[in-house]
């Protein structure tokens, strides 16, 4: 047969419907002509390459002629479309097969199981190999990778997918590569001669993996162009390409992501020429393969309407290739739910925070600060994000037939501990509780220069405005106006007891409507959904109610924590008992309590059981236990102006048990949960006697110091040496400062381990309780002047071990020496860390260390310390960096450069709530007017 022949014969489209034996219509293109199965190849087969001749012709014409057919008839058929397939009659492809059936679906289905995925699992930096990247997903319970293989060449593209695949097998998972070369093939107008090179790279891949079961599906096209000129030509090349691998015998399913067009409805009535185009090309593949980072949409309907959008261009299963983005509330939770009940496959996107800065939204840049986290399962320490979800992915599960019980939002979308104590890096709250807006203006204006009070809780209920959410959204922003001026926030106070006899759905509209009409407005210190004003009887009703209203509220997606208010009259606090109260407080992102007083060690408890920011509204006297748990409150009566003014958080004084843990994430934003630290470096103990001493009655706006200790006076003369030490944490009570002693530098690092380890064991021992050390930097400035990295790792490893077993309960850290390389004049460091610029790392310095030392320092930290003496945007993409591990941020020597105002660097401090120690002199207003600016991050 002639090559033109075979074209004539071997690409012929069919329009037939297919049939079964014993007559009618099959299923899902099981009518195809029989062909030979293809045998499972060892990975690696190789068979002769064939390039088809293509004649002259307009071969884009010639598809879209095709299609354009195939659509007519697939337009009248509605739900059996599915049943038109594209035949070959040509024996020139001995293992050519047609569109998979509903059966080899179903068996395919049926061997692989639901498909946990995750899409490029790059690692944190270059610290951590791909090997190792991948091996985290597999014990995180993902069992399938999704990525983009190098595509130099055809044999690159196999050489990396056989790598991945090899990796991936040997971790227990399977691999779905993504065609990554084919926007470079189609360029701009997808040429005849660019369409030859595609068909020799598809072909010539397809052979090679023909029965290679490590990979469970092919992506040919990612999101190719929705509507525009590139439409049709990319759908004609698609349906070629999925020709080419059906005749090489593709033993894998074959799909693309042409399906990325979120919130459309499922009437093809309504579709444009192009999306029909489009869903004419889909109803080639084998599998439905889409797209879509929207599952929250229509309080969590979209999923439901794409399944149904999907099944009817055939009853395929489902792969959701892209999805999970918390920002806009499709969190891990409210999009497993859905997947499982509808029975979706998925790949989720992104492991760790990493260079691609996946961390921030599409257009966003992670130069500021962020939370939630856009993308990624894990921070740059591969700890979760939420420690809620890797149980997430390791329990997926097909429910079937849409009987899976659902857990609402209610449960599901509660904040972690470390993002609601991050929220709360501003020091105490101290309310005045007031019962309409109008008495709370007053308070604000009351209050607006004394600065006595910095909060203000209302009460804007449901009755009060006759269920009026326009009329309470006016007047809340009035005073959302009045008390940003006087640099106050508000606790708006949503519901109460009066409010829960009216309608449930109308009052979860009402509390949805007013949360998302002020989502990331920072004035907003919380929101309190529910008060507890009146002893009403604990029951199911009431409980139902609140789910009911969380439900929905929680799909504002608020930047601001919720919290319930139960009365806590004879209540215990107990995070797993069953009654009301522990319930409203494990449903609260805080707990709060509707209380004047509370019983002796009640405050404890509550924070013990729970480990969340506490809220207390109505309370009449202030005690040193509620210091001690860190309660904000609100106060139902006027308290003595001094009481006021003197209340101030105590430390939280708390160690790992284990002796041996790193701390927590939240542990580590709980212990700072202080104001903002602005302290100054000292450059010797005598240094910071002599500011300590001469700091006395000045009050003074720094609050903190930093200093080196002296290992040979603690040798030679070590009464001496904790002589001073007393001396100095004296003169910091004193004054309300704290102190932060830095260890060791690399002057020590020749010494012998075991005498390092003897003198840090037995300084943090004695001071392991003393709530005036701000944390201990173990080891200062690490290689900064040593390049014996191998020394330096072993001793990171033996301190950090050393220091865990004393018990400390302050944060235990190093800094490593660590900078940003010269930036060009001309780069834009804020463009360059947008989301999906592979950029953060590679521009960083170690001085005489390495990568590997500076991020295992990191890993090992409590907190994350770093010097610097650059500019602004050196110093704000370290940064970048630096805050991807989610743990509060120190910069326990900062020089300010020469030549650039210190406000510039102030403002990235304030942005990433850095705790600072300037070398130098600042202007004592900029000092004193610093403070943390909340998190908040639009929709």
């Amino acid at each position: 047969m002639t090559q033109d022949s075979r074209w004539a014969t071997g690409r012929r489209l069919s329009l037939l419907p297919t049939h079964q034996p014993g007559g009618g219509t099959g299923q899902s293109g099981t009518g195809h002509r029989s062909h030979a199965t293809a045998p499972h190849a060892r990975p690696g087969h190789k068979t002769t390459e064939t390039l088809t001749h293509i004649p002259h012709m307009n071969i884009k014409h010639t598809l879209l002629c095709a299609l354009a057919l195939f659509a007519a008839g697939a337009c009248g058929m509605s739900s059996r479309a599915d049943n038109v397939v594209l035949t070959s009659t040509s024996a020139t492809y001995p293992h050519e097969r047609g569109q998979w059936s509903a059966e080899q679906c179903a068996a395919w289905q049926a061997e692989y199981g639901p498909i946990r995925g995750i899409n490029c699992p790059i690692p944190a930096c270059g610290a951590v190999s791909q090997e190792e990247a991948i091996a985290v997903c597999a014990r995180l319970g993902y069992n399938s990778i999704r990525w983009w293989p190098s595509s130099g060449s055809v044999d690159d593209y196999i050489q990396d997918v056989e790598q991945w695949a090899a990796w991936a097998d040997k971790y227990g998972m399977t691999v779905s590569p993504v065609f990554s070369f084919v926007y470079g093939l189609y360029g701009d107008k997808g040429s005849e001669t660019s369409l030859r090179s595609m068909e020799t790279w598809v072909r010539k891949i397809t052979r090679h993996f023909r029965g290679d079961k490590r990979i469970i599906l092919w992506d040919i096209w990612n999101e190719p162009n929705m509507n525009d000129d590139k439409t049709e030509g990319m759908m004609a090349w698609i349906s070629q390409m999925v020709k080419w691998m059906q005749q090489e015998g593709c033993t894998q399913p074959i799909s693309s992501s042409i399906v990325w067009d979120t919130g459309v409805g499922t009437n093809s009535a309504t579709a444009t020429g192009k999306r029909l185009l489009r869903e004419n090309t889909e109803r080639l593949m084998d599998v439905h393969n889409y797209h879509d980072y929207s599952c929250q949409d229509g309080f969590n309907q979209e999923t439901a309407t794409m399944y149904t959008r999907l099944k009817r261009l055939g009853d395929r299963p489902l792969v959701c290739t892209e999805c999970m983005t918390r920002v806009n509330g499709s969190t891990y939770a409210r999009t497993l739910v859905d997947f499982a009940k509808y029975n979706i496959n998925f790949y989720a996107w992104g492991l760790s925070a990493c260079d691609p800065n996946w961390e921030v939204k599409w257009g966003r840049s992670t130069f500021y600060n962020w939370d939630p986290m856009f993308h990624n399962a894990l921070y740059a320490d591969y700890e979760p994000y939420n420690e809620s979800e890797p149980q997430w992915v390791k329990n997926f599960d097909f429910q079937g037939d849409f009987a899976g019980a659902e857990q609402g939002a209610e449960y599901t979308e509660v904040w972690s501990p470390r993002r609601a104590w991050r929220w709360m890096q501003h020091g105490e709250s101290k309310g005045l509780l007031c019962g309409s807006i109008e008495e709370a203006t007053t308070a604000v204006s009351t209050h607006k220069d004394d600065h006595l009070y910095n909060t203000v809780a209302v009460r804007v209920g449901y009755k009060a405005w006759g269920g009026n959410a326009s009329t309470a959204k006016s007047r809340l922003s009035t005073l959302l106006a009045a008390a940003g001026e006087a640099g106050m926030t508000v606790i708006p106070i949503l519901l109460t007891s009066d409010d829960m006899g009216s309608d449930a759905s109308a009052l979860a509209t009402y509390t949805h409507t007013l949360a998302n009409s002020f989502y990331n407005d920072r004035r907003v210190q919380a929101w309190c959904v529910y008060e507890q004003t009146q002893d009403a009887p604990a029951g199911d009703a009431l409980r139902e109610k609140l789910a009911t209203i969380l439900r929905k509220a929680r799909y504002a997606v608020q930047n601001q924590p919720f919290f319930l208010a139960p009365k806590a009259d004879g209540v215990t606090p107990d995070s797993l008992s069953a009654d009301q109260a522990n319930w409203m407080w494990r449903l609260g992102d805080a707990v709060g309590v509707t209380a004047g007083t509370t019983p002796d060690g009640f405050m404890q408890a509550l924070m013990r059981q729970h480990h969340k920011p506490i809220f207390q509204l109505g309370c009449t006297a202030l005690t040193g236990e509620m210091a001690a748990n860190h309660v904000n409150w609100m106060a139902g009566t006027s308290l003595e102006p001094q009481d006021v003014a003197a209340y101030r958080f105590t430390p939280l004084m708390d160690s790992n048990e284990d002796k041996q843990s790193r701390w927590t994430g939240w542990k580590a934003y709980r212990w700072m949960n202080r104001e903002a630290t602005r302290g100054i470096t000292c450059a010797s103990m005598a240094s910071a006697l002599k500011t300590l001493n001469a700091l006395r009655g000045t009050g003074t706006p720094y609050n903190s110091v930093s200093v080196p200790l002296d290992l040979r006076t603690y040798t030679a003369r070590k009464a001496t040496f904790y002589a001073e030490m007393d001396s100095l944490l004296m003169m910091a009570g004193e004054t309300g400062m704290t102190i932060l002693p830095l260890m060791l530098t690399d002057a020590y690092a020749t010494m012998a381990t075991s005498r390092l380890q003897d003198y840090v064991s037995d300084v943090l021992t004695r001071y392991a309780t003393d709530s005036r050390i701000l944390g201990w930097d173990l080891y200062h400035n690490v290689c900064s002047s040593t390049g014996n990295t191998t020394k330096a790792m072993a001793l990171t490893e033996a301190l950090f071990a050393t220091a865990r077993a004393t018990g400390a309960q302050q944060p235990l850290f190093m800094t490593p020496c660590v900078s940003t390389n010269t930036l060009p004049a001309d780069f834009d460091a804020v463009k360059n860390l947008e989301h999906g610029v592979y950029a953060g790392w590679s521009r960083l310095g170690f001085g005489k260390g390495n990568i590997k030392l500076c991020y295992r320092i990191w890993c090992l930290s409590d907190v994350i310390s770093y010097n610097s003496s650059q500019r602004s945007d050196h110093l704000g993409w370290l940064n970048a960096q630096a805050n991807k591990f989610g743990r509060p941020l120190f910069c326990p020597s900062w020089k300010p450069a020469s030549g650039e105002a210190s406000s510039n660097v102030l403002d990235i401090f304030s942005d990433m709530h850095v705790s600072w120690y300037v070398n130098g002199t600042l202007d004592i207003d900029a000092v004193q007017n610093f403070v943390y600016r909340p998190v908040s991050t639009a929709h």
